[in-house]
Order: C-alpha cells, then structure tokens, then sequence
C-alpha cells in the first residue's frame, strides 16, 4: 500500500472504530484500529471492498448472507 493509500484508511476507519468502541465503553481502541489495517492490507483486501475489515469468514454453518 502507498503511504497515501495508508493514511486514507486510517482517516476512513479510525473515526468509526472509535465511535463504535466509545458506545462500548472501549477507553482504548488504537489496537481495533491496528488489526483493521493488518487483517485488510490497509483496506484493499478482497474482504476489505465488502466492508469485511478484519477477516471474518462464514463457516458451514452459517445461515445468513453472504457475498
């Protein structure tokens, strides 16, 4: 990933997380904000154009929708 394509991420993703992890009760969420960036290659994993941040993968299982 660029340095531009890095700081877009962070930019993108850093506010939400910290919202979502403030309505939690999460005093730190830098770490969230890490395994975003390590799990989605900064955001251009194939996952990453679903909104799928950190890996998460649909088992056998599952019975909901996927893509």
């Amino acid at each position: 990933a660029s340095k531009a394509e890095i700081t877009s991420f962070i930019s993108d993703i850093a506010p939400l997380i910290q919202k979502e992890g403030k309505s939690r009760g999460y005093n730190i969420v830098s770490t969230a904000i890490a395994q975003a960036c390590i799990e989605s290659r900064w955001g251009l994993s194939g996952l990453a154009k679903y909104h799928n941040y950190f890996g998460m993968k649909c088992g056998s299982s599952w019975k909901g929708a996927f893509i």
